[in-house]
């Protein structure tokens, strides 16, 4: 139980974390696109995954 409640703790704070890192790329450039990121990667991924 303690290791459960030990990875929740840790994941609530990195949750957090990434909520204000998201938070300061908007405030900083309001035009940033979130897909833009993730499209490219994700896209090679899928390629790569659905070839096999």
């Amino acid at each position: 139980m303690q290791n459960r409640n030990y990875a929740i703790r840790v994941y609530s704070e990195l949750l957090s974390y990434a909520a204000y890192v998201g938070v300061g790329i908007k405030a900083y450039m309001p035009s940033f696109n979130y897909n833009e990121i993730f499209y490219a990667r994700t896209t090679r991924n899928n390629q790569r995954f659905y070839s096999s």
